[in-house]
């Protein structure tokens, strides 16, 4: 994982050598980091709804509201990262530094990846008609919520 980083890292500094982000470009990607990660947020503290029909619904709409902060936020990371290397003398950010962030970074494009995964597999199951079809994609939505479980439970606790 700390390998990839560091190639990501590495990548977007050789990147922002030929097209360094504006301010407006960072405060943008900072402001999306935060809108997922305030939806991230009110996923992993939503209630258990034990089949209560009511809640599920509220659920579905969270994990809605997570993909689309997913998608808007996916490839801000570069930016993110060449605005980290860029100020990196001024501030005193240690490579180390800069590659944890990079880690968390990457794992926040695995997460927003594997919901966007496990949201078009449950909107698929519930629009099945078949009962095959309702096995089928039943079973993609346990791989792809399992994946997208494992996402989660990887995301880096030190920021």
């Amino acid at each position: 994982m700390k390998t990839v980083a560091t190639i990501l890292a590495t990548f977007t500094v050789t990147t922002s050598v030929l097209s360094a982000p504006t301010q407006a470009d960072v405060d943008r990607a900072l402001q999306l980091l935060r809108a997922f990660n305030k939806s991230l947020h009110a996923w992993n503290t939503r209630p258990n709804c034990l089949g209560d029909k009511e809640c599920a619904f509220k659920e579905a709409a969270l994990l809605d509201q997570l993909v689309h902060d997913g998608d808007q936020y996916l490839g801000q990371s570069p930016v993110l990262l060449a605005s980290l290397w860029d100020t990196k003398a001024a501030s005193g950010i240690s490579d180390a530094e800069i590659t944890k962030q990079a880690a968390v970074f990457q794992a926040c494009d695995r997460i927003a990846v594997t919901a966007k995964r496990f949201a078009d597999a449950l909107h698929s199951f519930m629009n099945s008609r078949t009962k095959e079809q309702i096995e089928e994609r039943r079973k993609a939505v346990v791989v792809e919520r399992t994946n997208f479980d494992q996402a989660v439970r990887e995301f880096p606790t030190e920021r």
